[in-house]
């Protein structure tokens, strides 16, 4: 089990992409289920008025699983409440959204970091908390420790770099931001004929063009500048156990 921190500004291009793609909500916390989009964004705008001084009030969380554990929605649903609860997030709104790939099953956990109090969710230290806590919850829900499995870590590392560009071109409004905000994620670009991505805590080197198409330099300039819409009143169905 591997888990991602992203911290943002935006709820709505985050929510319009996670429903773009074939899903399915598992739970939610203090927001009411089967709303449009539109809607669910209004109820994190809501709270999230409450502490205006915030700059990043939105935390993303990605929990990525080895497919050989297959993970059935009900566990999933039971590590990510799990998960949330030991990251002290249980009292905080927010919804996952769970995304179908066979090599990387994987739920998407987008948090209100302001709570209902105004109090803001702490990310300090995020990345060493999240890990104490994946490698408990792999004890106690009996899962692969993911951590030490080399093939298997990096096979999730790169289906988690193209998510995190995905999610970056959201937010970019060009070539440089895009690269501020990659940097700002733990990567560093690099941009000539083509572009390349270094993970900057272990030094690994990714082209953008190993990990598709999509990934390339033109192709990657092109989605900036054409993001893709989607319907603003997508219902997020809440499935029962």
């Amino acid at each position: 089990m591997i888990a991602k921190i992203i911290t943002g500004s935006g709820v709505k291009g985050l929510l319009q992409y996670l429903t773009s793609k074939k899903n399915e909500v598992l739970t939610t916390n203090h927001i009411l289920p089967n709303l449009s989009l539109n809607e669910t964004v209004s109820e994190f705008k809501t709270i999230r008025d409450l502490n205006k001084r915030s700059k990043k009030p939105v935390l993303h969380i990605v929990l990525s699983f080895p497919n050989y554990d297959n993970v059935s929605a009900q566990k999933m649903t039971l590590i990510t409440e799990h998960f949330l609860k030991d990251f002290g997030a249980q009292e905080n709104m927010y919804i996952a959204i769970r995304h179908f790939k066979e090599s990387n099953p994987h739920v998407h956990c987008v948090v209100n970091r302001i709570g209902n109090n105004g109090l803001l969710l702490s990310d300090s230290f995020s990345h060493i908390r999240a890990k104490t806590i994946c490698r408990k919850l792999e004890n106690i829900y009996d899962l692969h420790k993911v951590s030490s499995i080399k093939g298997v870590n990096a096979n999730i590392a790169v289906d988690q770099l193209r998510e995190l560009i995905d999610l970056m071109l959201i937010e970019a409004q060009n070539l440089d931001h895009f690269t501020l905000l990659m940097h700002n994620n733990n990567y560093q670009v690099l941009k000539g004929r083509g572009i390349s991505f270094i993970e900057k805590s272990k030094g690994i080197k990714i082209k953008g063009s190993s990990l598709g198409r999509d990934y390339s330099l033109s192709n990657i300039e092109k989605r900036i500048q054409n993001s893709k819409k989607v319907s603003k009143n997508k219902p997020l169905s809440i499935k029962k156990l």
